[in-house]
């Protein structure tokens, strides 16, 4: 089982930003979106800024994987392109299916 890769800011946004259905919430260095599944709201988080190339922290990396409800490896494949944006909402739609904890 691998661990998660380390991965730019830059490169997890953009990731984000082209593949994961959202709704933006501020124009700030660091921005809040909200994840949306269906039209409804699932998680809020905050996306690093888009212009810089530090490296995420581990302990981050684990926590916006959860967020987006992916594991370790499928957060991997989702930031270095092996996991589409259909693929992801597909995700979703298994998660959610099982999930008892569902948007509304």
């Amino acid at each position: 089982m691998a661990g998660i890769q380390n991965f730019t800011e830059k490169e997890i946004r953009d990731s984000i930003g082209k593949k994961v259905p959202h709704e933006t919430r501020g124009t700030r260095k660091t921005h809040s979106i909200n994840l949306m599944h269906n039209g409804k709201k699932f998680e809020m988080i905050q996306l690093p800024g888009e212009h810089t190339q530090k490296y995420l922290g581990h302990k981050a990396s684990k926590k916006l994987a959860n967020d987006l409800r992916l594991s370790k490896e499928k957060y991997n494949d989702l930031i270095i392109c092996r996991m589409s944006g259909k693929e992801y909402l597909q995700h979703l739609d298994a998660y959610f299916s099982t999930n008892p904890t569902a948007p509304e």
